[in-house]
């Protein structure tokens, strides 16, 4: 994969003081975004002792601090609470000073209707104004628009044009999204040996992306022959580069033993590493093993504040644990209100055992007052989504 600087290309006018304040920031986010990572990773990852900076930058009205400030309030970095609403606002202020990796960002927003009204054209629009001042993901991401924002919108033959001028630039992921066409048959007959060769190409030219779903075309025989220990070794590479994905990967392989020997005390390294990198799966990972004192010293403080992470990132098993140790005052002061409120906000996004656990809450008035009538509404919930709880305490009130 062909890799070019793209700091001139992507940023409008600065300061001396702040081109030379941000330009190692920049740099590692594009670095990760040209290898398929994608920025938020690099963000998060650098938040903690960099986002001062990137507020001093913005407020002297460097358009790169406004992208970086804007990317903390979109992944959750720096202690913030993730916001949409927040993060495009500090998008636009950059997109309008023409830097071009907010207009990427912007457009995805657009996109999925995410803190702003969703707007197809307006989107793409920003992706092309994005594309043509170099950033190379910008072709990718309409030809996806192309591809995946429904049939009103399809044009595969379109959408092939831009894959192939994003592929010419190096842009990671476009090789990817071809093989994909030849693995489902898009456009281009079905095949997927082919696919899996598109994949080994983009892979050994860099592309991480492509890496870490090789691993998993090896994992599974899909379009190959099945081979988990070189599925492992291509996860392995992807995680060695920097995607915080593929470091979970590798943390349940080796917790699970997984084509590998079980080393639990790896596992938990890979999961930190992926955790430092904004991952709420590693997060909840390292949370657990801290919470039990299982290949680490026990420390519910620390486990209280990944979980809490986690959580406000969307993960429902963070917000379960998250929501029980509020209830028992775990790791920090007993907040059972507060504890409530996750355990539902985990079971309205859909975790069974979530309405269970709410259902026994209220039931046995563990941080609430008695509820039978709530408690019994929660495990008929939880027992249409199948939870086995669910049904055998419903079936038991029931008697």
């Amino acid at each position: 994969m062909r890799t070019t600087k793209l700091l001139l290309l992507v940023c409008a006018p600065m300061t001396a003081c702040g081109q030379a304040s941000l330009d190692t920031d920049i740099q590692a986010c594009l670095a990760d975004l040209q290898r398929g990572i994608g920025t938020a990773a690099a963000v998060y990852e650098r938040a903690p002792d960099r986002f001062e900076t990137w507020l001093a930058a913005e407020a002297a009205g460097d358009p790169a601090g406004s992208w970086l400030v804007g990317r903390c309030f979109a992944v959750g970095a720096a202690g913030l609470d993730p916001s949409m609403d927040q993060a495009v606002d500090h998008y636009r202020v950059a997109a309008e000073a023409g830097f071009a990796l907010a207009r990427n960002s912007l457009a995805g927003c657009y996109r999925r209707g995410t803190g702003v009204q969703r707007d197809w054209q307006r989107a793409d629009d920003l992706y092309r104004r994005a594309a043509e001042a170099g950033i190379t993901v910008a072709w990718t991401n309409r030809a996806r628009m192309r591809l995946y924002d429904g049939d009103a919108r399809r044009d595969v033959d379109t959408a092939r044009q831009y894959l192939d001028k994003a592929a010419a630039l190096g842009d990671a992921l476009a090789p990817m999204e071809i093989a994909f066409l030849h693995g489902r048959g898009d456009g281009v007959p079905r095949d997927t040996s082919r696919a899996v060769e598109l994949l080994k190409s983009a892979a050994n030219n860099g592309s991480v992306r492509a890496t870490r779903e090789l691993a998993f075309h090896l994992w599974k025989g899909h379009g190959c022959e099945r081979n988990e220990a070189e599925g492992l070794e291509r996860m392995r590479q992807a995680a060695e580069a920097g995607d915080p994905e593929a470091m979970f990967r590798i943390a349940l392989a080796l917790r699970n033993g997984q084509a590998c020997e079980v080393d639990k005390a790896s596992a938990l390294r890979w999961a930190e590493r992926s955790a430092r990198r904004g991952h709420h799966d590693g997060m909840t990972f390292v949370a657990i093993a801290l919470q039990k004192g299982e290949d680490a010293p026990r420390d519910e403080a620390r486990a209280k504040d990944l979980f809490e992470r986690a959580a406000k990132q969307g993960n429902t098993t963070a917000m379960i644990n998250l929501g029980t140790m509020l209830i028992d005052g775990k790791g920090a002061r007993a907040e059972p209100e507060v504890g409530m409120q996750w355990l539902r906000r985990a079971a309205e996004a859909g975790h069974a055992t979530a309405w269970f656990l709410l259902g026994l809450r209220y039931e046995e008035g563990l941080g609430t007052r008695t509820y039978l009538e709530e408690a019994t509404a929660c495990y008929r919930k939880g027992a249409a989504a199948g939870d086995d709880d669910a049904i055998a305490r419903l079936a038991s009130l029931n008697r």
